[in-house]
């Protein structure tokens, strides 16, 4: 079922996840489709335990996935490279595979697909502070 709702809850995580619907959105953060799409759709109430993971995944900050406010703020990780944050996020999920037994390879493959955007933003960055130190 597509989002109708041009800033729903749903489109909102289509964006921050860059995927195609919410079918894929579930896919990368590990969840069931169903159970998404009734927290998306207010049937049901967000576990708090997914919105920080969506968050984390996301690197944007809940207030924004619940409410579109403050604008899809992105979240300072300047301490850590992207390889430290994709490899804090690997041994966060073989963690949860090992308590949970679900299907590792999937969530992994959802964690690089979601960060890969934080590799352009951190390409710019470096970019620019290059730039500004050379001027």
């Amino acid at each position: 079922m597509a989002i109708k709702e041009e800033h729903s809850i749903g489109s909102r995580l289509i964006q921050a996840f860059g995927a195609k619907d919410l079918k894929e959105v579930a896919q990368i953060i590990g969840e069931n489709y169903s159970s998404l799409h009734n927290w998306t759709a207010k049937r049901r109430d967000f576990p708090t335990n997914v919105l920080i993971k969506i968050a984390n995944l996301a690197n944007t900050s809940i207030d924004w996935i619940l409410t579109g406010e403050n604008g899809n703020q992105i979240v300072s990780r300047a301490s850590q490279s992207f390889e430290e944050m994709l490899e804090n996020k690997i041994r966060e999920i073989v963690r949860s595979e090992i308590t949970e037994g679900s299907a590792i390879t999937e969530k992994v493959q959802g964690i690089i697909l979601a960060m890969q955007p934080n590799v352009n933003e951190q390409n710019v960055f470096e970019k620019t502070n290059k730039e500004e130190k050379a001027a």
